[in-house]
């Protein structure tokens, strides 16, 4: 097992005043087959499109957004 905190992962900075911080990837951890993020999106923000080579984990906490997948 292995603890990642988010004090332990630098922000990617976004627009807007928004950023995203990513705790579980196959960098961080080897053989990892999912993708957790963090992020906090302000209101009007868009984001360029990411695609990840594992499945992705989404959480939303509160308010309202769209999420285009293919």
């Amino acid at each position: 097992m292995r603890v990642v905190g988010l004090d332990d992962v630098p922000p990617n900075e976004l627009t807007n005043g928004s950023w995203s911080k990513m705790l579980l990837t196959r960098e961080r951890i080897d053989e990892n087959q999912s993708f957790l993020g963090v992020s906090l999106f302000t209101p009007g923000t868009v984001s360029a499109e990411i695609a990840h080579e594992v499945e992705e984990l989404i959480y939303v906490t509160g308010g309202r957004g769209e999420l285009r997948s293919d």
